[in-house]
Order: C-alpha cells, then structure tokens, then sequence
C-alpha cells in the first residue's frame, strides 16, 4: 500500500476478481472512486513492485503485462483517467525510482544484453530514454543507485572498472560525460555499503572498506 504525497488516493494490489491475481487498483481515502490501473493484457499476469511520484499523479509498476512474459515498467495515471503505458523494452527489472521532479524514471534492466543489469532512463512517457552507466566488461553489473535531490546526477554501485570488485560511481542523469569512482575500490568483493547525496546535492556521503578489510568507515566526497 502507498498513500499519495496529497493525501487523495491510496494506490494498493489485490486480488478481488480471481484468487492470487493480483491487480494495481487506486481509491479516495474514504472509500469512493475505485479504478484498475493495471489493465492486464492477459489472463496470468505478474505484478510486481509499484511506486507513487511524489507529485501525487502517475504510478509506475513492474509487469509482464504483454503476451510474452517479458517485465516490463509501466506508466498509469494515479486517478485512472488515462491507461498505463510501457515504457521499456527489458526483459528483466530488478529496481527502478522517479527522479525527484518527477520527469525521469531511473531503472535497472536488461534492455540491451538478456540478464546483465545496467542503469538507464527514461522520460515519464517513455519517448526519450538511455543508458546511463559507462561500458561494462561482459562479467559486469550494475546492482543499485540512487538518485541527486536536484535530479540531475544519479549514484551508482557496479563492478564497472575490475570484474567481482563493487565500487561506488557517479554519473549526470542523461548518461552523458565519464563516470567518476568515488572510493578506490581496492579491498574486498563487495566494498561499499549505504550511500546518499546531501540535500543540497553537493556531496555524497557513502561507507566503504577503504583503509581494512570487515571495517566500514564514513566518506564523504564532493560532486
């Protein structure tokens, strides 16, 4: 269950017309205005996660919707008023988040190699959409982000630069430029722990084995 920023509409997954198909319905607090926001294509659907936009009027959720059984993110209205739209073409979603102005969904999928997670955009309507991380080596991932406050960076954890070593990049939302290494990545497998940018984003905090191996200090790194 989620509750819009405005308070108007609850966005929540159930199954009232057949047992364990469950579907994406939104509804005024007090009980009226009951919509479907789903709108299956077929008759065994997966839904997956969903997210509200802090503006209170779309709804993103993860679906293999189509005839095909490929995960796709879809695009809804919270009101219902206009239906979902797919707006990717992956086969495999593992997170995704609006960017904080609402504009651009930031996701993890498969869209170019089946199975190998990278970082991409999009636009709200799926018309302009991209790769954000550098070129991986084919052992390679990306397997979490966060996005700027002012939604025009977004943080990344990937083994971009040495196959089975996790290090912390940042990057400008729309892909463009280089990805800057935040820590040095030089101990273990999985060195970097939670991260966040400063409000004002301006600097991003992150733990990291920098200095010994099982031992997480506090960084902070301007961008």
């Amino acid at each position: 269950i989620q509750i819009s920023s405005n308070a108007q509409r609850i966005v929540f997954k159930a199954d009232f017309n057949s047992q364990n198909k469950f579907k994406l319905y939104s509804v005024n607090p007090e009980g009226a205005g009951l919509v479907e926001l789903s709108n299956f294509a077929h008759t065994n659907p997966t839904l997956g996660d969903f997210l509200v936009s802090s503006d209170s009027t779309k709804v993103v959720y993860e679906s293999d919707n189509e005839v095909g059984g490929e995960e796709k993110l879809y695009v809804a209205s919270i009101s219902g008023a206009d239906p979902p739209a797919a707006i990717t073409t992956t086969q495999r979603i593992s997170s995704f988040s609006f960017t904080p102005d609402n504009q651009y969904l930031i996701y993890i999928g498969d869209n170019d190699i089946a199975d190998k997670s990278e970082l991409y955009y999009s636009t709200i309507d799926g018309v302009t959409q991209g790769k954000i991380n550098d070129a991986l080596d084919n052992a390679d991932d990306i397997s979490s982000f966060v996005v700027s406050p002012d939604s025009l960076k977004v943080a990344y954890v990937g083994d971009q630069t040495n196959t089975g070593v996790r290090s912390l990049f940042i990057k400008n939302r729309d892909g463009s430029g280089s990805a800057i290494q935040l820590n040095n990545g030089s101990l273990g497998a999985s060195p970097i722990g939670n991260f966040q940018f400063t409000d004002d984003s301006t600097y991003m905090l992150f733990a990291s084995e920098e200095s010994s191996a099982d031992v997480f200090d506090l960084y902070s790194s301007p961008v």
